[in-house]
């Protein structure tokens, strides 16, 4: 599992700047699982403004399941889940939004 994540986490910095022009996804591995079963839903503006976690793109799924009817993923939901966060984890993006200002803690 580490070893497969590595390597997608190598293949992402390549490919960061290879998005398709039709989805706007970051062409990796395991791009075509998302397209197949996140993408028949909903638009991938709504992965592309997510910068989740692991747990957070778990607990995403786990949401759509149990609300709006979300087939269960399978095998495939290891490699959905690396996929989203080596391309869509709170560290895949230098475009991070700054932290509340003191007063609106």
């Amino acid at each position: 599992m580490w070893f497969r994540f590595c390597l997608l986490l190598a293949s992402a910095t390549t490919a960061a700047a290879d998005n398709d022009p039709v989805t706007g996804l970051a062409r990796a591995e395991g791009v075509e699982l998302v397209g197949a079963h996140c993408l028949v839903c909903h638009s991938s503006r709504l992965i592309v403004q997510n910068q989740l976690s692991r747990e957070g793109w778990r607990q995403t799924i786990r949401h759509m399941q149990k609300n709006h009817n979300l087939w269960p993923l399978g095998e495939a939901e290891d490699l959905i889940v690396d996929y989203l966060v080596v391309n869509y984890g709170p560290l895949a993006s230098s475009n991070r939004r700054r932290g509340n200002l003191p007063y609106l803690d």
